[in-house]
C-alpha cells in the first residue's frame, strides 16, 4: 500500500509522465491507471485509453510463450490498493478490470 501511495504522490499533477516496468504488462499499467484516476480521469475512460495505448508488439523475453503478444492485465494487487485509496465501493475497478483485461496471450 505504501508503495502505491508513493507512486501516486509522484505521478499526480505531473503533466506528462511515462510509466513503465520490465515487461510493461501488469505493474506499470495498474500504476498508470491509478495516476490517471488521481488526475481526475474517469476510471473507465482511463482503462480504455490505456488498453488502446499499450504496445501490441511481441514480448521480447524467452519463455514458454516466446514470441507472443503482450496481454493487457493491470496488476490485481495494485488495483486492490487503488480501490481502497480512492474509496471505490462494490469492486468498481475490478469490474472494469474484468471487462477490459486480456490475460490470454494471442
Amino acid at each position: 500500500m505504501d508503495d502505491v501511495i508513493e507512486m501516486l504522490d509522484f505521478g499526480i499533477d505531473v503533466p506528462k509522465l511515462l510509466v513503465h516496468c520490465h515487461a510493461g504488462i501488469s505493474r506499470s499499467t495498474a500504476t498508470a491507471w491509478g495516476v490517471a484516476i488521481g488526475n481526475g480521469v474517469d476510471e473507465e475512460e482511463a482503462i480504455v485509453s490505456l488498453s488502446k495505448a499499450q504496445p501490441k508488439g511481441k514480448l521480447g523475453f524467452i519463455t514458454s510463450r516466446h514470441n507472443t503478444q503482450r496481454p493487457f492485465s493491470p496488476n490485481s494487487l495494485i488495483v486492490y490498493h487503488l480501490e481502497k485509496i480512492f474509496g471505490f465501493k462494490n469492486h468498481t475497478l475490478f469490474k472494469l478490470l474484468d471487462k477490459y483485461r486480456s490475460d490470454t496471450y494471442y
